[in-house]
């Protein structure tokens, strides 16, 4: 079982594909994927085809107990049409979770949210098999099913629950880029120009996330009176626990001793202990409780405030665009790193998955967005005896931007082959993806 713990490295390994085709390495910055296209127009009707579960197919029910159905009937939920096709598409999403967050914040258990994700593997596998077979129609059922999963993790108020969601997004994104290149396939143009965006939400998760931390250690965070000793040595144990989890050093005899020796050096700051008591009293402290604080109490509450601060700056555009959000969590993150050599101990040690979890939500809208470009260039190729759009503008319908940059992306064509690119993510070679299109002739 999983407890609610963000650290960048288990984060972006929950965004990694489990299962399918492997990229090739990496080559001259970045991976290169070759991709055929077979001319196809739109279908007719355009309502014949749509990648999430419309409102006439869903049912009245809770989306989570029926995906937990599947979990606890693994017989029952890879056949079509089973446990997992059914309760992906239960109108309602409430994980339930608001009461045991507020009261186990860091400590509480996540036991079916890998489980999730491992379901989506079932469903990537299954929709293999009808790709290889071309049962067109079953595969976008099951890619109905996938979002309908993701939607469900998308609404869970932990960070750690969008990222498994992106990571199931990921798995259906696999199996469209799959799809699309078998002959006869529907064009998915319209599909997938209906997709939300962006693909996966992270407001409900930023929600949890100023919620958590601080329940975690509310009761810690008195301002009515003075923290016993015993209350203060209690804190420090229960945050080295958290700081070792996350790695920030070694065993626990250090661990302790160093925080320890932090929260004491802020202590004996007696300019900070003195602003720490004033904004107390003028939040409604009385004085004389207040004076009677032990000063790493004020530490304590310090180190809090200030967390909280430098959260909010992370946050406050975090749920805009990504080419306006970047440069104000880019901004903050170089704060973040000014605030750790001051001595902060909280926003260093947990803020930096936070900047993680929003570059993973635009590379799986980059990467959905070049799907839609190449939908895009096999409408005009059937309208065009088979051949390449020389520009995006050709194609004849609205085509995105790139999610990371706001701008157009890159597409340049040179003897019959399309290369088609957007920005850079900078999460390494083989996050940065471009397209090698050509049309089967």
């Amino acid at each position: 079982m999983r407890r609610i713990l963000l650290t960048a490295l288990s984060l972006l390994s929950l965004t990694a594909p489990a299962f399918g085709q492997q990229d090739p390495p990496p080559k001259n910055g970045h991976v290169t994927i070759p991709i055929t296209l077979h001319p196809a127009a739109a279908p007719v009707p355009l309502s014949t085809y749509h990648l999430y579960p419309e409102y006439g197919d869903l049912t009245p029910g809770n989306r989570v107990h029926g995906i937990r159905d599947g979990i606890a009937y693994p017989g029952k939920y890879t056949r079509m049409g089973g446990y997992l096709d059914k309760g992906a598409r239960y109108r309602s999403i409430d994980w339930n979770e608001y009461f045991d967050l507020r009261a186990d914040g860091f400590n509480l258990l996540l036991p079916e949210v890998q489980k999730m994700r491992q379901l989506a593997t079932v469903l990537r596998m299954r929709m293999r098999g009808e790709t290889k077979d071309r049962q067109f129609d079953k595969a976008v059922v099951t890619i109905q099913s996938t979002f309908g999963l993701a939607q469900a993790l998308e609404q869970h108020p932990c960070l750690i629950g969008s990222l498994v969601s992106l990571a199931i997004v990921e798995q259906a994104r696999l199996g469209l880029e799959e799809l699309i290149q078998q002959p006869g396939c529907p064009n998915l143009y319209w599909a997938l120009t209906d997709l939300p965006t962006p693909l996966v939400s992270l407001r409900t998760a930023v929600g949890g996330e100023r919620l958590f931390l601080i329940s975690s250690y509310e009761k810690y965070l008195r301002k009515d009176r003075a923290l016993t000793e015993r209350e203060i040595e209690e804190f420090l144990k229960e945050l080295n626990e958290i700081l070792q989890i996350e790695g920030q050093r070694g065993g626990i005899e250090g661990v302790v001793k160093n925080t320890r020796l932090r929260f004491a050096l802020i202590a004996a700051d007696g300019k900070r202990m003195d602003n720490v008591r004033k904004r107390l009293i003028e939040g409604g402290t009385k004085a004389d409780v207040a004076k009677s604080m032990p000063e790493m109490q004020l530490a304590i509450l310090d180190e809090f405030h200030r967390y909280e601060i430098l959260r909010d700056e992370f946050f406050k555009a975090y749920n805009r665009p990504y080419p306006e959000a970047a440069p104000w969590i880019a901004k903050t993150e170089a704060e973040m790193k000014k605030t750790k050599d001051k001595g902060d101990i909280i926003g260093p040690a947990l803020l930096p998955a936070v900047w993680k979890c929003k570059q993973a939500q635009a590379r799986a809208d980059q990467r959905f967005a070049m799907l839609r470009i190449t939908e895009a260039i096999r409408l005009y190729a059937h309208g065009h005896k088979g051949e390449l759009p020389a520009t995006l503008a050709d194609c004849g319908v609205p085509v995105p931007n790139d999610p990371f940059t706001g701008q157009p992306f890159t597409y340049d064509v040179k003897d019959g082959v399309a290369t088609l690119h957007g920005g850079d993510p900078k999460q390494g070679e083989q996050a940065y993806r471009w397209y090698e299109i050509r049309v089967a002739k």
